[in-house]
């Protein structure tokens, strides 16, 4: 890692202690960019589940009521 980061500062002429510090903001924003697309696709994941478990509550909902209504029982 320290050659890395000498070969950078000599590279564009800059001191080695920012270019340390760039290095590390460099892995600190793809670090937040991963974390983003992770929660992204959990996200989408959960409310995919949810909104199965939403239809198949509202399918018995109806078959709740068809039974109500058939059987005569007031709402």
């Amino acid at each position: 890692m320290e050659k890395f980061i000498l070969y950078y500062s000599e590279l564009f002429k800059i001191d080695y202690f920012l270019t340390r510090n760039l290095i590390f903001l460099l892995f600190v924003v793809f670090a937040l960019f991963l974390l983003y697309i992770f929660l992204l696709i959990f996200d989408w994941r959960f409310m995919k589940r949810l909104k199965k478990a939403q239809e198949k509550r509202s399918k018995e909902n109806v078959k709740e009521a068809v039974m109500r209504v058939s059987s005569g029982d007031s709402c």
